[in-house]
């Protein structure tokens, strides 16, 4: 006997969930079109991101039962995080259940500032070079976490970086507590839009004087 053609996709959603929300504007509440938003499982790599309709509404199809953290991305916005009312603030994961459709979700969207000028004009030089020869030498990847990372502003002087703080993810560290164990992996995480810290450093290392 040969199965309904519709069984297989029944059966496939009833295994799978459903997450659907929309990005706003935060200054005038309006949706936001054509915004990327990415969906990642917990210790695993983002899953196909999807942009937004005309309404603002993103919808994430036969999503495998787990933890997730949901982020939106647009030129010219900040990054937003589910849950994280800043840049330095946790995220707040979403659990799907199999069968279970989660709705109703927001990502507000902040616009971005622009500074203009050049990096000299505003940071020490020599300050910054030395600071990134401890941390490379160190392979120091708590660069990847603001709030690890110091600066400091000497009255009518330029900033300056450190102290120098939080070498616990140095040296090849990995969650099993084991150092020196992989020494040729990239100092800067992927994907850039889920850390703040490499956000920041992977562009401001390209910014030209």
């Amino acid at each position: 006997m040969t199965a309904p053609v519709g069984r297989p996709v029944r059966a496939q959603l009833a295994a799978t969930g459903i997450v659907r929300g929309r990005v706003i504007a935060v200054d005038t509440d309006a949706p936001v079109r054509k915004v990327r938003v990415a969906l990642t499982p917990e210790g695993a790599t983002a899953t196909e991101p999807i942009y937004t309709n005309a309404d603002g509404e993103f919808e994430f199809m036969n999503v495998a039962p787990g933890r997730y953290t949901l982020a939106a991305l647009k030129t010219g916005y900040v990054i937003a995080r589910f849950g994280a009312r800043s840049q330095f603030d946790r995220t707040t994961n979403i659990a799907v259940a199999a069968g279970a459709t989660i709705g109703g979700l927001e990502l507000p969207l902040v616009r971005s500032a622009v500074i203009t000028g050049r990096i000299v004009d505003y940071i020490d030089e020599d300050a910054l070079i030395n600071y990134m020869i401890v941390i490379m030498l160190a392979d120091n990847e708590e660069i990847n976490h603001p709030k690890s990372i110091f600066m400091y502003k000497p009255k009518n002087g330029k900033y300056m970086m450190g102290p120098l703080w939080d070498f616990d993810w140095c040296f090849g560290f990995e969650s099993n507590y084991v150092h020196l164990e992989n020494y040729d992996r990239p100092l800067f995480w992927s994907p850039l839009d889920h850390f703040a810290g490499t956000r920041f450093f992977h562009h401001f290392l390209k910014i030209q004087k």
